[in-house]
């Protein structure tokens, strides 16, 4: 008769693992398709097309991977969850509080787009151009990395269900960080604006 019964392992088994990273590549190449898609798509479309020039085209692309791989990375990491329902809910709330917060930057960047200086395309190694999709990078681009990758689907405790907080406590601190250096280069660009606007 067995005296002890181990408990199970707390680490993630090597096949758990591997599908969790081949997961992730397709979320990320499907996340860069959709861009692409979404580019190519803005040519001939024209509300698209307005959109693109609005954000312009460097604000439009995260923009739009934004969008694509938080869809794509919850729908794709969602298939190795298909038995847990409630955490696929709870996964999908994540998924939109984090787009909802790329809806309210979007309306943020799109008076700022205007007055902000253009991207430059020349060898400075200072560009002022740079810093509106600096910005909207890092503050929007850390959210979609962590929903490529299954941060959306964080290992529940024993005695709880998974909820929506749970899920989107890798997002809120993955943003939260890209807000922390967003943040600066986004006051350099308002005082910019200012600045040209006062010249």
């Amino acid at each position: 008769m067995l005296d002890h019964i181990p408990p199970p392992s707390v680490h993630a088994s090597p096949v758990r693992v591997t599908s969790r990273v081949a997961l992730s590549l397709l979320s990320l190449a499907a996340g860069v398709a959709g861009t692409l898609w979404l580019q190519e798509l803005a040519e001939p479309t024209e509300g698209l097309a307005g959109l693109r020039r609005a954000l312009r085209p460097e604000g439009y692309a995260i923009l739009a991977f934004q969008l694509v791989a938080v869809v794509t990375g919850t729908a794709v990491h969602g298939l190795a969850h298909l038995p847990r329902p409630r955490r696929i809910g709870a996964a999908w709330g994540a998924a939109g509080v984090v787009l909802g917060h790329a809806l309210l930057v979007a309306v943020l960047t799109w008076p700022l787009a205007g007055v902000a200086p253009e991207l430059s395309h020349g060898s400075s190694r200072y560009d002022s151009g740079a810093l509106d999709p600096a910005w909207l990078a890092c503050v929007l681009l850390p959210a979609a990395v962590a929903a490529c990758v299954g941060g959306f689907f964080p290992r529940p405790a024993p005695d709880r269900e998974p909820t929506v907080r749970a899920a989107l406590r890798p997002a809120v601190f993955a943003t939260a960080t890209g807000w922390v250096i967003g943040g600066v280069l986004l006051l350099l660009l308002l005082v910019m604006a200012l600045l040209r606007g006062l010249l």
